[in-house]
This record gives structure tokens, sequence and C-alpha cells, in this order.
């Protein structure tokens, strides 16, 4: 039995072995890196030192004082006033108030909205909300779906490019999905009456 032992062949796989390891090696020091930052401090935040209250007093207030450029006055303190001191508060109407408001306006109870019935009454109120949630309010489609009933964002999308396309031939509906977004925005022309 003629065996021939290369002595060479097993160098190059310890060369090719460590190389490998260099290159995990350097790849698993990358990622224990990128886990450190991602994980929180656990050196507590330092907490300011307390001021006493004297002596935190309110900024005065500056004069007023008007500009007059190209035909515009603009007095400074109501600029201020306007622009920074009064805080924006969203408005829109949530989507459990589109739902009880198109359940009001329809007549019909929340929980036939929110079931999974296919009847043409019930299915034309809660595309009406999925339209007027998806118009109305920032959320998206899976989050909508969530609140109507558990729906899929495909479904939601369904019931508003349903809604959408119908608003255009079907005047009547047009009027009806008009006095609820009035309503729900408050808009004073908004008519209680039921379709």
């Amino acid at each position: 039995m003629n065996m021939h032992i290369n002595r060479e062949e097993p160098q190059r796989q310890h060369r090719e072995h460590k190389l490998r390891q260099e290159r995990l090696g350097g790849m698993a020091r990358r990622k224990e890196w990128l886990r450190l930052l991602d994980e929180p401090a656990d050196v507590p935040a330092p907490t300011p030192a307390p001021v006493p209250v004297a002596a935190i007093a309110p900024a005065p207030e500056p004069e007023p004082v008007s500009y007059h450029d190209h035909g515009f006055d603009l007095h400074v303190s109501a600029w201020r006033e306007a622009m920074w001191e009064k805080p924006q508060v969203d408005m829109r109407p949530t989507v459990g108030k589109i739902i009880a408001t198109v359940c009001e306006f329809y007549g019909i109870p929340k929980v036939e909205l929110l079931a999974h019935r296919r009847l043409k009454s019930f299915a034309k109120a809660r595309q009406v909300a999925m339209y007027l949630s998806r118009e109305l309010t920032t959320k998206s489609l899976p989050v909508i779906g969530a609140a109507i009933g558990g729906r899929d964002h495909t479904t939601i999308l369904h019931g508003v490019g349903k809604i959408s396309a119908e608003i255009e031939t079907n005047a009547r509906l047009a009027s009806e999905v008009e006095t609820i977004r009035l309503k729900l925005i408050g808009g004073d022309d908004a008519d209680a009456t039921g379709a």
C-alpha cells in the first residue's frame, strides 16, 4: 500500500482555517460593537442641580414694535403670539369618532359596522367609514383596518377605492359623505338627519 502523505495539505488547510477565523472574528467584533452601540448605557443620566423657585422669573415681555413694510403692519408681540405662544392642536377626528359619527348618521349600531356581515347597508356605511378615516386621519391602512373590525389593509384599500369611485357618479352618496365630513370637522352646515 503506497500512501503518499502530502505534508503541505494540512498546512494549507490550517492557513485557510486561520484566515476564515480572522474574517469571522472581525465580523464578530463589528457585531459586538454594533450591539454595544444599540444598548442603553448603564451610566445614569446626570440630574440637574435644583434651582430655587425664586431664581426662576418670567422673562419680561418686550414692548410691541410696529414695522411698516410694503403696506403691511406687523406687531412683534402679535406675531409672537400667533406663531409661538399658541399651542398647535391637532383637530383631526379619530377613527373611533368617525365610526361613531357614521353609525349615528346611517342609524346602525356600532357592533354591526364592525362585524363581518356583508349586508349592503352595513357594508356601505363601513366603506364610508373607511373612506373618511383615510381622508381625515393620518393613520395607516393597517391601523384603520384594526379599528374597523380587524380588517386587512387591502380591504380598507378596496373600500376607499370603491367609495371614491362611487362619489364621482352618485350625487346622493357624495352629499352623504360631505355631510358626515362637515359634522366631523365641526362645520356649521352639517345636517344631522340620516339617509
